[in-house]
């Protein structure tokens, strides 16, 4: 790719942006946890449910590896004995956040939050003075190689937004979805995309790409070239929060989609318990046996990076497939005198956690109904995966007549 490589990242960029769309649509009208799942496995049919599942599972998986192997790499900076036993450490790295996960998702939370700041800060740093000190000569050619490599470079790419989909898996976790999950979305994704892109062209307008091969940790390196020797530590804390952040996020997405796996019967039982602090214990334990496996198993950062990389874009292709076939458009739609989620027949009607139908009349444009409208749609789209009867055949709502049909 050469130096070319921003250009990559923001193809790459450009491609999941679109995704955004579709991910921020789906988690604010389900927000549940496990809201991919649901609406592939529901609204289209079981056999895209389970593609969907496994697609996002082994994509993830993959991302444990890498992070945890690239925490270690820099953690070698401060202790330079961890270079010689990367896998031991990397697989610690990995057990202690699987750890903090289960303190509940306050204390993962808060540190996550702090990972991000320490990063966004130092990274600003970073580009500001790769392009102060910048040698522009090392951008030319910008495509020495033709541009097909750097084509086939955004595929790569791709796992670093892997993040935004583990928001939707974690919905109903979150506050006012509607509003939060949106803006969540949009708002970490133009993060990564800053934080990438300002990386790559830092890193270029420092040092050669050429010289930049077979360069262990790359960012230190080019660091030390025009900045103090100690900042060099503050670019080696900075890597290991960026990869913190995202190893964080996928198990967090992870755990909630084995969680929802388990409440409705796919898995075993045992994994939809959670523990006082309201964390689905036993679905961190499997992942914690799991990143393990994955972690002991011999292969290069860029092997698992290609391999969950073609993984992340297949889910995103099920999910903008199964957000078509479903029409999942409707559901946050408000026209002047009524919301309908459309049911044309009983087959239809087998969608979501068995089968949903809501179609709600209501007359004039009161605040105060489309207010009871919204908390109903909320109430049966946090509930639907428990529902074992017939409920609400028809009920008034101050001028508003509800025919919901639920038969989980």
């Amino acid at each position: 790719v050469g130096p070319a490589a921003w250009v990559s990242y923001l193809i790459g960029a450009v491609l999941m942006f679109f995704n955004c769309f579709t991910f921020a649509q789906v988690g604010a009208v389900l927000p549940v946890s496990g809201a991919n799942y649901v609406l592939c496995s529901k609204a289209v049919n079981g056999t895209w449910g389970f593609m969907y599942v496994w697609g996002f599972l082994l994509s993830n998986s993959f991302l444990f590896p890498i992070m945890s192997r690239t925490m270690a790499n820099y953690l070698a900076v401060f202790f330079p004995f961890v270079g010689d036993h990367i896998t031991v450490f990397a697989l610690i790295i990995f057990l202690i956040t699987v750890g903090i996960n289960l303190l509940g998702m306050k204390v993962s939370t808060m540190i996550q939050n702090v990972c991000v700041i320490l990063l966004i800060v130092v990274i600003v740093i970073f580009s500001l003075t790769g392009v102060t000190h910048a040698d522009w000569s090392n951008f030319h050619p910008l495509f020495p190689g033709g541009f097909m490599p750097v084509l086939m470079g955004a595929i790569s790419t791709y796992y670093a937004f892997a993040g935004v989909n583990c928001i939707i898996e974690m919905s109903g976790d979150i506050k006012n979805p509607r509003r939060n999950i949106p803006l969540t979305v949009f708002i970490s994704f133009a993060i990564v995309v800053v934080i990438y892109i300002g990386m790559c062209i830092g890193l270029i307008a420092l040092m050669h790409p050429d010289d930049l091969v077979g360069v262990a940790r790359p960012a230190v390196t080019a660091s030390e070239t025009v900045m103090p020797g100690w900042f060099s530590y503050f670019i080696a804390l900075a890597a290991i929060a960026a990869s913190w952040t995202t190893l964080n996020g996928i198990s967090a997405g992870m755990s909630r989609l084995i969680y929802v796996l388990g409440d409705v019967s796919f898995l075993p039982k045992v994994f939809a318990k959670l523990n006082k602090r309201n964390v689905p214990w036993a679905a961190f334990v499997l992942l914690g046996i799991w990143g393990t496996l994955y972690i002991l198993f011999n292969a290069t950062i860029m092997q698992y990076v290609n391999i969950s990389s073609f993984y992340l874009l297949f889910i995103a292709l099920l999910i903008a497939v199964g957000t078509l076939l479903y029409g999942v458009t409707h559901l946050g739609r408000k026209d002047p005198g009524y919301q309908v989620i459309d049911v044309s027949s009983d087959k239809q009607a087998q969608s979501f956690a068995g089968s949903i139908t809501f179609q709600y009349y209501f007359t004039g444009s009161s605040s105060e109904i489309k207010k009871e409208l919204n908390e109903l749609q909320a109430f049966y789209a946090s509930t639907l995966l428990r529902i074992g009867e017939l409920l609400d055949a028809e009920t008034e709502y101050e001028g508003m007549n509800n025919l919901a049909t639920l038969n989980a």
